[in-house]
C-alpha cells in the first residue's frame, strides 16, 4: 500500500511573507551575459561552460518564478474562499466613506438665519454660510468614529483569517525553496 505524504501547509501570512522573499531571491540572482577570456584558457570550453551557467540559472529563475505565481493564485483563491477578499472590500468602502464624511465634519457650520438676515441688512450684496448645521457635524463625527472601529474590527478579520487560513506547498515546491534557502 502507498503511503501518502502530507503536504507542507502554510497560512496566507507565512505564504505571502515568502512570495515576497522569493520576489527577492529572484531579483537578486544574477546572470552573466558575458565572459572573461584569458590567453591560458581553452575558448570553446570557456564559453560553452559560461553559457550552460547561464541558462541553469535562467532556468532556477522561472522555476523560482512558476512557484512564486503558483503561490499567488493559491493564495487568491484562498483569500477569496475564506472570506479575506469579502473584508478587503468592505474595507474599500469603509476608507472612501470615511474619505466623504470627513468633508462634511469639516465643513464650515451654518450661519442662523436670524444672525444673516442681519448681515444682510448691514452690508451689500452677499455673505458666505455653510449649509451644514451644527447637530450635522456632531452626527458625521460620530459616525466617522463608528466608521474608524468598522475599519480596526475589519483588519483583525483578516489577520485572523490569514493566519488561520493555509495554502499547501506541493513536495517539489518545498524541494526547490530548500535548495535556495527560502524555507
Amino acid at each position: 500500500m502507498e503511503e501518502k505524504k502530507e503536504q507542507m501547509q502554510l497560512n496566507i501570512r507565512k505564504a505571502t511573507h515568502l512570495q515576497n522573499s522569493i520576489k527577492r531571491h529572484i531579483d537578486a540572482i544574477h546572470l552573466d551575459f558575458a565572459k572573461e577570456i584569458g590567453t591560458e584558457d581553452d575558448i570553446v570550453k570557456t564559453l560553452e561552460a559560461a553559457n550552460e551557467t547561464l541558462f541553469k540559472t535562467d532556468e532556477r529563475r522561472n522555476k523560482l518564478l512558476t512557484i512564486y505565481y503558483n503561490i499567488a493564485a493559491l493564495i487568491a483563491q484562498a483569500n477569496a474562499g475564506c472570506g479575506i477578499t469579502t473584508a478587503q472590500a468592505k474595507i474599500g468602502f469603509v476608507d472612501n466613506r470615511i474619505t466623504q464624511v470627513e468633508q462634511i465634519a469639516k465643513s464650515v457650520p451654518l450661519t442662523d438665519p436670524k444672525a444673516l438676515e442681519g448681515y444682510l441688512k448691514e452690508v451689500t450684496g452677499s455673505v458666505s454660510t455653510g449649509v451644514v448645521s451644527l447637530d450635522q457635524i456632531k452626527q458625521a463625527k460620530a459616525e466617522l468614529q463608528n466608521l474608524k472601529i468598522n475599519r480596526q474590527q475589519l483588519e483583525e478579520e483578516i489577520f485572523e483569517l490569514m493566519v488561520k487560513t493555509e495554502i499547501p506547498l506541493t513536495d517539489d515546491n518545498v524541494t526547490i525553496l530548500g535548495q535556495e534557502g527560502l524555507i
